[in-house]
């Protein structure tokens, strides 16, 4: 660790320009802003060191790779993102977006099996029944039941009870908003 620490030390040393503006108004970024080399951002040798000290995190602190070997350090520190990094990262991307597809899927065959409902097609029911039997076959784990239809229609119904002009407000906000915008015609 002490060997990726002064890497990062070594390249910053070696790339340093003079800071020509420093934000009076916010001393403490100061030193953040003049630990920059002359060429680029200098956001590459900042991560490095983040890197070097505390391993990859997420935004929320949560670690990706916790065992930076000092070359992987080096790496980023020059530009490079290390390939074990990018390929988490991708990774990562991957699970989110199959993620996010499953769970949009499920909505959508929610919504509209609830449209089909409010209009009152029965053969619309039977057709999206038809999807979600498969969409359930698929994806067990996260089934659409008769119970969370259910719940889900009787949410909406709520929701749509809340509506004035077919929107709904925060109700701690509506006086004030409706004061600054006036009421509905």
């Amino acid at each position: 660790m002490r060997l990726a620490v002064l890497s990062v030390v070594l390249l910053l040393l070696t790339g340093w320009g003079s800071c020509s503006t420093k934000p009076e108004s916010v001393p403490a970024l100061c030193d953040a802003q003049c630990f920059r080399p002359c060429v680029g951002e200098g956001e590459d040798m900042i991560k490095a060191g983040r890197y070097a000290t505390l391993g990859v995190n997420t935004l929320r602190g949560d670690p990706v790779l916790e065992d930076v070997s000092p070359w992987q350090v080096l790496l980023q520190g020059a530009g490079f993102s290390p390939a074990e990094v990018a390929e988490r990262y991708e990774r990562n991307r991957a699970l989110k977006n199959y993620e996010e597809h499953i769970t949009k899927r499920r909505q959508s065959l929610m919504n509209v099996y609830a449209m089909a409902i409010r209009n009152g097609d029965a053969a619309d029911r039977v057709a999206v029944m038809e999807k979600v039997r498969a969409f359930n076959k698929a994806n067990p784990e996260l089934a659409i039941s008769s119970d969370s239809i259910r719940a889900s229609l009787k949410s909406r119904a709520r929701y749509s009870a809340k509506a004035e002009a077919g929107i709904v407000i925060n109700p701690k906000l509506a006086a004030r908003l409706q004061e600054r915008v006036g009421p509905a015609e």
